[in-house]
């Protein structure tokens, strides 16, 4: 998982990272405005609690008040359950 810390690469977001396990932003809301696939997003809370997993298609935004982050993934990869505790390391 590439955690993105900077403007650039949370702007960047997953495009053209296809061969990435994900991308973790430390936001609330991610977007696909100018993508031509649809992502994962999944809402992480402060104690890395998956609390929503929502199938993003182009041109959308994604918001959840309850995330101290969100977990961009491609289609392709199965995302984590609601509920489920990540493991950072």
């Amino acid at each position: 998982m590439f955690e993105a810390s900077s403007f650039m690469a949370r702007w960047r977001g997953l495009r053209p990272r296809p061969d990435t396990n994900g991308l973790m932003i430390d936001t609330r809301s991610v977007h696909t405005i100018g993508m031509s696939v649809p992502i994962w997003a999944i809402s992480i809370d402060a104690r890395d609690v998956v609390q929503a997993v929502r199938r993003l298609e182009p041109w959308r935004i994604f918001f959840d008040r309850r995330a101290r982050r969100v977990l961009e993934l491609p289609i392709d990869r199965v995302p984590p359950v609601v509920g489920v505790r990540l493991d950072r390391s």
